[in-house]
């Protein structure tokens, strides 16, 4: 921990030694009362008490906004690598989105007395939620289900009881909008008569 105070400016930069280094510039913190803070050692592979000046214990507790997101959003990126710049902008607004999700979480469950849950397991949760709605199985439909009854149909033709005697004149154009019969497969432009607005529909 290195530190150097300019007197006349009123300002201290100091040098605390994490990790990496981290560089602060105060003007109203100093480095005094020093305290001791528990941070993990990457080579003993344990937590150690590393000493912890002023300034960077009220940075850490006063901590907030932009800084808290954006460290918050660096714990867990989308590991990609693709020469589509947009993609990383893509994966990160939802990074942002999901964060600042958790951020909003953990200030209601402070003020329902709950216990919270860490940012991994909110993400895995919300992962899962989003893969298993409206999960279908690949392939074709099962003859078996029951919801895949009404499109199995043989496709049949209009029944023009109301028009084929009223000794009106049909007027055969396409269907501007691609649409589907309720008993056809398809959702090709069909042949539609522009004077009763009906689709013909080829048994």
């Amino acid at each position: 921990m290195d530190s150097s105070v300019d007197v006349d400016a009123y300002i201290i930069a100091l040098r605390w030694y994490d990790n990496k280094k981290v560089d602060v510039i105060s003007s109203f913190v100093e480095e005094e009362p020093v305290t001791s803070v528990s941070c993990w050692d990457k080579k003993e592979k344990k937590k150690v008490d590393v000493p912890c000046p002023a300034a960077i214990h009220h940075y850490n507790k006063n901590m907030g906004g932009v800084d808290l997101l954006g460290s918050l959003t660096a714990l867990y990126k989308a590991k990609i690598k693709t020469r589509r710049w947009y993609i990383y902008i893509f994966y990160h607004s939802i990074n942002m989105v999901l964060v600042t999700s958790w951020l909003w979480y953990r200030c209601y469950c402070k003020l329902l007395a709950e216990k919270e849950i860490k940012l991994s397991s909110f993400l895995n949760q919300v992962a899962s939620a989003l893969i298993s709605v409206d999960r279908r199985k690949p392939g074709r439909p099962s003859v078996e289900n029951p919801n895949s009854q009404q499109y199995l149909q043989k496709p049949c033709a209009h029944s023009f009881q109301l028009w084929m005697f009223d000794l009106m004149a049909f007027i055969i154009g396409l269907c501007g909008i691609p649409g589907r019969h309720a008993r056809c497969l398809s959702a090709r432009r069909s042949p539609l008569c522009t004077a009763a607005n009906v689709k013909f529909i080829y048994a």
